[in-house]
């Protein structure tokens, strides 16, 4: 949907994002198990669809240079690779039992992914705003700007 809808591509990254880290910041805040698989459901929507549109996004930014490719596979490599040792590393971590104390520092980091995937999204409503304040025309410091919250992220 987003490269049919070029005028749209901010708004809908924006929209992605935001339902990464809203649910994020108010897993924190889940008593409930059924609230907590609502988040969670949010969560995965937006994870789920930032794959495709990343994908879109990064063809978008090296359309038209034979060298491309190489930028594809990248990205395609540190998904592949975050997935195999992102297990790893969680495993490592989950064989400590965890204390009462550690409890609110745990808190503390999921409210500060949150809030920083959230302000990485922030950059697309600035630029869906701008884009539509002058009738969508592309402009060299969106592709800049892109590029950047493709590493962020």
């Amino acid at each position: 949907m987003i490269d049919r809808k070029p005028g749209l591509k901010h708004a809908i990254t924006f929209t992605s994002v935001c339902s990464m880290g809203l649910p994020t910041v108010l897993l924190t805040l889940a008593r409930n198990i059924y609230v907590f698989y609502a988040f969670s459901f949010l969560y995965g929507v937006g994870a789920g669809s930032m794959v495709p549109i990343c994908n879109v996004r990064c063809l978008e930014i090296w359309s038209g240079r034979d060298d491309g490719g190489p930028f594809m596979y990248a990205v395609h490599f540190w998904f592949a690779f975050g997935t195999l040792v992102g297990p790893l590393l969680a495993t490592e971590a989950l064989e400590y039992s965890i204390e009462e104390s550690t409890i609110p520092g745990v808190v503390r980091l999921y409210v500060m992914v949150g809030l920083f995937t959230l302000l990485t999204g922030s950059g697309h409503l600035v630029m869906a705003i701008n884009a539509r304040m002058r009738g969508y025309k592309p402009i060299a410091e969106e592709r800049y700007l892109l590029s950047i919250q493709l590493k962020l992220f």
